[in-house]
């Protein structure tokens, strides 16, 4: 698959600044974009360097610089890449900080002696009535039930990991709904940049000897073929 042009990563990008609302200017986000349209806009000048030889500069000559150049433009790529990484994994841990702060998670850490009990009482009794105290509880906004629940092991106040899950992802999108719609659009433009590089990655192995020397023939046989109609 071809890289994506620079056209359609602008808009796909600025499409995803407009859904983050309130945070269409966060510094995480903005970052991957920027590491994205600067690498879109690498490789459309890496194709057209490749398929304009310089007039002075013979086949073999501008394989070479072809090659040199390609393994420049992907250690570029893999630092900038790197570095967007590294970003996007403290911002997600601020998210997250701020999400269990909302949850009441935090609360819950500072008072455990609190949190324990909570979580013994919700233990003792039936199933039905814990799954139904703690929908309650998020639904009320009852950030001293949440907070003691997702403060620790689902099994400690009688869960199941997968309830656990179900009830944290419910319970984090009524309280951080903007904080989670930022994990997404964070996560879908940290997508777009991974199969950007992806198809990058597969442009630059198809640089081969072949390609290159292709792409020289044709030249030639396009100055052969203007020469005749000179003649």
């Amino acid at each position: 698959m071809k890289p994506h042009g620079t056209l359609f990563a602008s808009k796909v990008f600025e499409g995803l600044r407009e859904s983050a609302g309130i945070y269409g200017d966060d510094q995480a986000l903005l970052h991957l974009g920027a590491v994205l349209l600067k690498a879109t806009e690498a490789w459309s000048a890496f194709e057209d360097f490749i398929s304009r030889p310089h007039p002075a500069t013979d086949k073999g000559k501008h394989k070479l610089e072809v090659e040199k150049k390609a393994k420049a433009l992907w250690e570029k790529f893999i630092k900038e890449y790197g570095e967007a990484q590294d970003r996007l994994a403290l911002r997600f841990a601020e998210i997250e900080e701020k999400i269990e702060e909302r949850l009441g998670v935090k609360h819950a850490k500072e008072r455990p002696l609190e949190a324990m009990e909570i979580r013994t009482s919700l233990k003792g009794i039936s199933r039905d009535e814990r799954t139904t105290r703690l929908q309650q509880a998020i639904a009320n906004d009852d950030s001293s039930i949440m907070g003691a629940v997702f403060s620790n092991h689902a099994f400690i106040s009688g869960f199941t990991e997968g309830q656990f899950r179900q009830y944290r992802q419910s319970a984090a999108l009524k309280n951080a709904p903007d904080e989670m719609k930022l994990k997404s659009i964070l996560n879908h433009a940290n997508d777009l940049l991974e199969s950007q590089f992806g198809r990058i990655q597969e442009g630059i192995q198809g640089v081969t000897n072949k390609s290159v020397n292709r792409l020289a023939d044709a030249a030639d046989k396009a100055s052969e073929r203007l020469s005749k109609a000179l003649a």
